[in-house]
């Protein structure tokens, strides 16, 4: 009975799922035109399209296209975002290996483009690909529980034991009954009748030996041990695991989209080089030692929470610092599939993009719509940087730059000035106070920098600069949009560093505890780096001074004695 409820349920969300597909649609090029087809008809050798945000229904080779990005977080863990080389790059590597970085052209379903155009020929679909095995894989049988185990062989012992108790009783009757055949005054009809009722008593018997009722009141049990689960905010699939988890010692639960949010965010950063924020202090100042490093001569940085970078920042800098983050980005705001909005692009884009709609700042749309664009400078792997050159209402020009932050803040003579409390609002014309780098302030970003990368942060340092007239002196040869990098990217002020990372759920840390403080231990078994791992274990409370992190090719060549 359980069995079969499992398998509707399981047919159900499978045709869930399948719904969902009909209403998506993917761009196909079919007797050399472009047409837009029905996720459900597209078949393997078709040559489909790439765009940011789709996610992928069907697994596929990259032919060729620029920049293409996959976040496969789902289904390898890894929360960085994937790039793609096309299908003759790949074999560059196979003719000459060695010679060039590990590439992979492979497109799997269920990946989300994250940013890049492209075009991928269908190589597997259905049930067949990468996801749909997956799906598959969840239609098996559920195994028997240790309780469902025990109880099954403990109804077949009683149900021997019975039959063997109704036989003796039956055969007892049997020679009770032959012995009295002989007496006078019963007739054929009344010997009938014993003999019937003994039929009766001893099938009786094994009926009633036999436990009907065990598995449906094992199953009203666990049912009702999942209710109480729910109130708990503890969603059961499985009924048998009310069971096991009583059992368990030890938890090994993956970090992406579990113990993460699977959403990279600003974390922590530095305003400048003296303000240094963090998202949530209280739980997390450990993150403000930056300025306790071993080397950083200034002590006079001040901490503040994120939530309050209004009251830190001036109206001016925190219009700089959103111009830098909405301008100079080619991420966007799109729907989801369930209907709500995110944005869609390079991980590090959107966790800026984010940072500036929780900070209640102007939204990014309209101000990159009311920005005058003169030029872009797309991101490359030579520069490690972007940037955007815009046109002021006072008739400057400005360049923004976001980049490595190693590389940016050494390009930076100057960095804005913030006071903690804001008790610093503007300078007398209204414009952004700055200061010139020093060598101990340098020494303090530089110090800081490193002090994020030890915990794990992806830095990006924000900069720009003005410039009178454009092109600016020393490039007026140039095009006004084609003025090289390296001519404008000196002299710039630095507004700010920031740290990204995807960040723990709400809670991870109150339910590790409680996990401990009950005798389980928890493990986290990821496909990501191990510095990110150690990184997040330490905030969630597994990872102790003694602790081991081990790879997957150690852990493989380790017995299961010398784990016990």
């Amino acid at each position: 009975m359980v069995g079969s409820v499992n398998d509707w349920q399981k047919e159900r969300q499978f045709k869930k799922l399948n719904e969902k597909r009909e209403d998506r649609t993917v761009k196909c090029i079919r007797n050399g035109t472009e047409q837009v087809i029905n996720v459900r008809d597209v078949v393997v050798g078709d040559v489909c399209l790439l765009e940011p945000g789709e996610i992928l229904p069907v697994d596929g080779i990259f032919l060729r296209g620029h920049n293409v990005r996959c976040d496969e977080s789902g289904a390898t863990g890894e929360s960085d975002a994937i790039r793609k080389f096309s299908y003759d790059d790949c074999m560059d590597e196979v003719v000459e290996p060695g010679k060039h970085a590990k590439r992979d052209c492979f497109l799997i379903s269920g990946a989300k483009v994250l940013e890049g155009v492209g075009e991928y020929v269908v190589i597997s679909i259905g049930k067949n690909s990468f996801n749909g095995r997956i799906l598959m894989s969840m239609r098996g049988d559920p195994e028997n529980t240790p309780l469902q185990s025990k109880l099954n062989a403990l109804a077949k012992l009683i149900a021997l034991c019975g039959s063997a108790a109704g036989g003796l009783l039956f055969v007892a009757l049997m020679i009770r009954f032959f012995t009295r055949l002989g007496d006078a005054g019963q007739t054929a009809d009344s010997k009938a009748q014993n003999f019937i009722q003994i039929l009766i008593i001893s099938i009786t018997i094994v009926v009633v030996a036999v436990p009907e009722g065990l598995p449906l009141a094992v199953t009203l049990a666990l049912a009702f041990a999942t209710k109480r689960m729910t109130k708990q905010n503890l969603l059961v699939r499985v009924l048998g695991s009310c069971e096991t988890m009583a059992n368990a010692t030890v938890i090994c639960t993956d970090k992406t989209g579990t113990l993460t949010q699977n959403v990279m965010s600003v974390v922590a950063g530095s305003l400048g080089v003296k303000g240094k924020f963090v998202d949530n202090l209280f739980e997390n100042g450990a993150r403000t030692n930056a300025n306790e490093v071993e080397g950083v001569s200034e002590r006079d940085d001040f901490s503040f929470d994120m939530s309050k970078m209004s009251e830190v920042a001036t109206p001016e800098l925190q219009q700089v610092f959103n111009e830098a983050v909405c301008i100079n980005s080619t991420a966007f705001e799109d729907k989801d599939e369930d209907g709500n909005l995110e944005f869609v692009g390079s991980k590090t884009e959107t966790a800026l993009l984010r940072f500036a709609k929780e900070q209640n700042w102007a939204d990014y749309k309209h101000t990159r719509d009311a920005a005058k664009v003169v030029q872009m400078i797309p991101f490359s792997s030579e520069l490690k940087a972007m940037g955007v050159v815009v046109k002021l209402a006072n008739g400057l020009h400005r360049l923004h730059i976001k980049g490595a932050s190693e590389i940016v803040t050494q390009n930076c003579t100057r960095h804005v000035v913030v006071s903690e409390g804001g008790a610093h609002k503007s300078t007398s014309d209204g414009s952004i106070e700055t200061t010139t780098f020093t060598e101990s302030s340098y020494e303090n970003i530089q110090k800081t920098i490193i002090f994020y990368a030890n915990q794990s942060l992806r830095t990006l340092a924000l900069a720009y600069r003005d410039f009178e007239s454009w092109p600016p002196k020393g490039a007026e040869h140039c095009a006004s949009d084609d003025v090289p990098y390296n001519l404008i990217s000196a002299d710039m002020t630095l507004i700010a560093v920031t740290g990204i990372e995807d960040p723990l759920r709400p809670g991870v840390r109150q339910a590790v505890e409680e996990c401990q403080g009950a005798g389980v231990a928890v493990k986290m078994c990821t496909g990501d780096n191990v510095l990110t791992a150690r990184s997040i274990a330490y905030q969630c409370g597994m990872f102790t001074p003694g602790g081991i992190v081990m790879e997957g090719p150690v852990f493989r060549k380790v017995s299961f004695l010398a784990l016990t």
